[in-house]
């Protein structure tokens, strides 16, 4: 609901014309469609607030969508589950670009319930190639006494 109407602003207000030099103008309804934020979905990034419904929230919708990159804010990420790039049950082509908002800033600190586990899963579907990527961001395992992997 609300990015629908933030759309709807975006388009009343125009065009976005970034300030990097050779960059074009573009409408800006189309621009706040390359990518979704995190936060929008309920992440909290206060590392006391599980974030993994949320962040597979996000993920979800931006798949759905058709948007490549889901914007992480910056913070304490608390996470009990796998965060599948693919989204929730995800396995197929269609992936996500999670990006933080730098390596220092960023911190998704796991919480695996069963050794083993992945904080991140980037797999795509058998022979494919995905656009599923990590960036500017930190991944911590909170406990030693659980065997964790970091990209799975």
């Amino acid at each position: 609901m609300a990015l629908t109407n933030l759309t709807r602003v975006a388009a009343w207000i125009g065009t976005y014309l970034p300030k990097w030099t050779g960059a074009v103008e573009r409408e800006l309804d189309v621009r706040l469609q390359d990518e979704l934020y995190a936060a929008d979905f309920g992440v909290k990034a206060d590392g006391v607030t599980d974030d993994y419904l949320a962040i597979m929230k996000a993920i979800d919708a931006a798949i759905r969508a058709g948007r490549k990159r889901v914007i992480l804010p910056p913070g304490n990420i608390r996470s009990t589950g796998e965060i599948n790039l693919g989204g929730t049950g995800g396995n197929g082509v269609n992936g996500v670009w999670l990006q933080g908002a730098g390596i220092d800033n960023t911190t998704i600190q796991f919480e695996a319930a069963n050794s083993g586990s992945a904080c991140i899963l980037a797999r795509g579907g058998y022979g494919s190639s995905t656009g599923r990527q990590l960036t500017d961001l930190t991944i911590r395992a909170k406990s030693a006494e659980v065997a964790v992997r970091g990209i799975g």
